[in-house]
């Protein structure tokens, strides 16, 4: 199992492990958003506690070795603008990330995903970094082609994006291998 690490620095942002602190930054920036979760697992929260409940999740994850999640802050900037994380599974990881409307179109989705899967497969045990995208979803395939995945397939009924439909939605799977 890879350590996982508190922080990482690029030269455009830095990543480093969400806390419960964040709650109302999440909330305020991005959790609440419709347009930010339109393509996401989980509806837009409805209040800070909803906010709160989520990280506690993410703390009992990582405490079990299953995944970390970290914030997303911008160089120059003290307050995050979104998060991005990862699942283990054996010699792979599956990751996701989100990002504050605000910070759209700046770069910063694939710098930190360029960031983590950089880390991810340096790691010995690692050999793939791989992520599940809404067919819909231009945005984040455009991040992901930028980071070098490849679309390797179709995954019929996959995955419900609550946001959608209530009913599961296909998904691309993009992976990066070493």
């Amino acid at each position: 199992m890879p350590t996982a690490f508190d922080h990482l620095h690029t030269p455009a942002l830095t990543l480093r492990r969400l806390r419960l602190a964040d709650a109302p930054t999440i909330f305020e920036r991005y959790a609440r958003d419709p347009a930010v979760t339109r393509y996401i697992s989980w509806p837009p929260h409805r209040s800070l506690a909803e906010t709160t409940d989520f990280l506690e999740r993410v703390g009992r994850a990582a405490a079990k070795g299953r995944g970390h999640a970290y914030a997303i802050l911008p160089a120059g900037e003290a307050a995050l603008c979104g998060a991005i994380g990862y699942d283990l599974h054996g010699p792979k990881i599956t990751v996701g990330y989100v990002l504050a409307r605000s910070h759209w179109g700046q770069g910063l989705a694939s710098a930190a995903l360029g960031a983590l899967t950089g880390w991810a497969l340096a790691q010995p045990e690692l050999w793939r970094v791989e992520a599940l995208c809404h067919p819909d979803n231009r945005g984040s395939l455009a991040v992901m082609g930028k980071c070098g995945f490849l679309q390797e397939g179709l995954l019929r009924r996959e995955a419900i994006f609550p946001n959608l439909s209530p009913e599961p939605q296909d998904c691309l799977i993009l992976a990066k291998t070493r």
